[in-house]
């Protein structure tokens, strides 16, 4: 069964949202590690101890990795909806 663009968009929208909350708890996580630590900084943990060897954090950023994936999947399938691909491209 072909999901239509409606039920797309709105997985596109939630999706937003998981990513939007999971990067906060990720960058919360790694400040109670290392106050210092910036929103680029978690983009890039293998070159910050306190994150590459902290299995609870990589966890988290595991998540994020798989919210990212999946939303991915979601707007590749959106790409085939002409009206989605033209409101997609005002927005980028």
């Amino acid at each position: 069964m072909a999901a239509d663009i409606a039920t797309l968009q709105r997985l596109d929208a939630l999706f937003h949202e998981l990513i939007a909350h999971q990067r906060q708890k990720v960058l919360a996580e790694a400040r109670r590690r290392d106050p210092s630590l910036t929103d680029d900084d978690i983009e890039q943990p293998h070159d910050f101890a306190v994150l590459a060897n902290d299995a609870a954090w990589q966890y988290e950023d595991g998540i994020l990795a798989g919210y990212r994936a999946a939303h991915s999947a979601i707007r590749a399938e959106l790409s085939g909806f002409p009206r989605f691909r033209q409101n997609a491209s005002d927005t980028s």
